[in-house]
């Protein structure tokens, strides 16, 4: 043991207050000249061997930067990438989560709670909404048989998945198809195979709007939201799905689109195969890994490649940002817990990188994206208050 050591108590206290900017000069030199003899290990700290030199980095690279001293072999925490979820959501709350917010942000993250426990007991359910206008709960039926329409069967296979029966026989019943609309709300989502047995994943705050069967020499569908698309190979009838002023354009192949209302830029990005994205003004082929931008304001339309890993990860149960703006993370936090997002104060275009798990609760979502240091949150009622300092 060294002759001088602060407590595990003293220094969380001292180092929230310096994350909160109350220290004194005099109190950051403490903390600097603790950090400099630091173990965090003899039963002190309770945290893995493995991440003590990451969170000792992320502690020493705060305090140089508050004093202008110049740390050696580090960047800036928060934005290099995984480092800060590697740390904190890493370590599943081990020195930060249990520690500073258990023992100093009591009061904090019981206002969170409360207002997430409020905001849990919200009903959450999934709607199919049928031609003349009649809305099944998806969410309350059972397996098996839940409708018809226009003859063709629609299943519930299993909790999170919707059927319709292959259309051959089906057409024959009726000259048009009634369209169908199936609709996720904020934190669920669903999926749903069409009678061509294309397959399609509704992100949550979605809805896709598709014919019973379809007739003639194309499949189009409708998409509002986010949706994952595996279409069946059929040249002969292209896959067609309609979002703002886009026509996505598939013949086998799978592509992801997301498309927010609130969202400036409609992305769609292309994992396998190969589709054309005809524009108001231009028709623009995707190859694998590449993603169309399109912002729907001043319609103009770029290319990039991307890590698709990143923009699938949702499907896996993931929020997984890499070097994105603050202001579209947020978004996606928001729409995913059904609450409204206001950025009170800071640099809304500031990127940011991490790993979280779409399961959590949103106040230990907040307790995650607070420590990092880039963030700060309040609740009130349905609304998160953002700070960016």
């Amino acid at each position: 043991m060294k002759d001088q050591v602060m407590t595990e108590d003293e220094f969380l206290i001292k180092y929230q207050r310096f994350l909160d900017g109350d220290c004194s000069p005099e109190e950051i030199a403490e903390l600097n000249a603790y950090h400099d003899h630091m173990q965090l290990e003899d039963g002190i700290w309770d945290i893995d061997t493995a991440d003590q030199s990451l969170i000792k980095e992320e502690i020493a690279v705060r305090l140089a930067e508050s004093t202008r001293m110049e740390p050696v072999r580090l960047q800036p925490v928060w934005w290099n990438k995984w480092r800060v979820a590697a740390v904190i959501a890493g370590i599943g709350f081990g020195f930060y989560g249990v520690k500073v917010y258990q023992r100093v942000h009591e009061r904090k993250v019981q206002q969170l709670a409360t207002a997430a426990l409020s905001h849990d007991r919200e009903e959450k359910k999934i709607y199919l909404t049928l031609g003349n206008g009649e809305k099944i709960s998806i969410t309350d039926a059972g397996k098996g048989t839940v409708t018809e329409a226009s003859g063709v069967a629609v299943n519930k296979n299993n909790n999170d998945q919707l059927s319709y029966q292959h259309g051959g026989a089906a057409a024959a019943n009726s000259a048009t198809p009634e369209v169908n609309t199936l609709s996720t709300p904020g934190g669920m989502q669903f999926s749903i195979t069409l009678a061509d047995g294309s397959k399609v994943r509704l992100n949550a705050s979605s809805s896709l709007r598709f014919p019973a069967y379809f007739t003639d020499n194309k499949r189009e569908v409708y998409l509002t939201g986010e949706a994952f698309f595996e279409v069946v190979a059929d040249p002969a009838h292209p896959f067609i799905v309609h979002v703002n002023d886009q026509a996505v354009q598939a013949l086998g192949t799978s592509f992801n689109i997301k498309a927010y209302p609130e969202e400036k830029t409609a992305k769609t990005t292309l994992l396998t195969g190969a589709v054309n994205v005809k524009l108001p003004t231009a028709v623009k082929p995707l190859r694998v890994g590449e993603q169309l931008h399109y912002n729907v304001t001043d319609q103009q339309a770029w290319l990039s490649e991307v890590n698709v890993e990143t923009v699938t990860a949702w499907k896996d149960g993931l929020f997984l940002f890499e070097n994105e703006r603050i202001d579209e993370i947020m978004l996606e936090i928001g729409r995913w817990y059904n609450m409204k997002v206001v950025f009170s104060a800071g640099n809304v275009s500031r990127k940011f990188s991490g790993k979280i798990y779409r399961n959590k609760k949103i106040e230990d979502v907040l307790k995650i994206l607070d420590l990092t240091g880039a963030m700060n949150f309040r609740i009130i009622n349905n609304q998160i208050m953002v700070t960016i300092p």
